[in-house]
């Protein structure tokens, strides 16, 4: 492989870790809101607030990690894409909770943590070559 083919994925990889690190504290403060204020199943919580930063993330990676591969599709094709790739990552994501929630008795919002990981490098590897593909 070429040195500035890693060298641009590396720093891909980096942009879209940024964007991750800003969608978790996304993620945390919806899930705060609608498990701690509006009482809402932890699981319910959890998903709604993994949709919210989805949405905020692909944005974010849109207008910037993924800028320059945008050609040939519009922004809610993209979206929809995006979203699509997600789910996976949002199963993952709720199976690691629940799991470390109800069987190892896990802080929600740690095993919340672990969820978010899990998912994360799904979400990196079908986004680059599913949703922003040159």
């Amino acid at each position: 492989m070429k040195k500035s083919f890693l060298k641009e994925k590396f720093f891909c990889l980096l942009k879209f870790s940024a964007v991750g690190v800003l969608g978790v504290g996304v993620n945390y403060v919806f899930l705060f809101l609608f498990y701690e204020l509006f009482h809402f199943y932890y699981l319910v919580s959890a998903a709604i607030a993994i949709e919210i930063s989805i949405i905020s993330n692909f944005v974010l990676n849109d207008i910037w990690t993924f800028k320059q591969k945008k050609e040939g599709s519009s922004f809610f094709v993209r979206l929809l894409k995006f979203n699509l790739v997600c789910l996976g990552g949002l199963l993952i994501n709720l199976l690691i909770l629940k799991y470390l929630k109800e069987e190892l008795f896990l802080n929600l919002y740690f095993a919340e943590f672990f969820g978010i990981l899990g998912g994360f490098l799904w979400n990196f590897l079908f986004s680059n070559f599913f949703v922003w593909k040159k």
